[in-house]
């Protein structure tokens, strides 16, 4: 299973249908921002690091949209 079809699942498990209150779906997008942002700065912060590299092709790749998808739905 990719990591994209994990976060899917995750997404359809415990958020999809929560999100009917605008105020409830804003702060849910503040905390997804808030984790990418963290993502991104240790991916910045630890280039020679083969975890964090392997996160940084995650992210870079299909977590992007992903995250771009469920900020369309919110």
């Amino acid at each position: 299973i990719f990591i994209l079809e994990l976060i899917s699942m995750q997404w359809q498990n415990s958020i999809a249908g929560i999100c009917t209150d605008k105020q409830l779906c804003d702060k849910l997008k503040d905390f997804f921002q808030i984790q990418l942002n963290w993502a991104y700065a240790q991916i910045d912060a630890n280039p020679n690091n083969e975890y964090w590299h392997q996160v940084s092709s995650n992210i870079k790749t299909e977590l992007k949209f992903r995250i771009s998808e469920i900020y369309f739905i919110i």
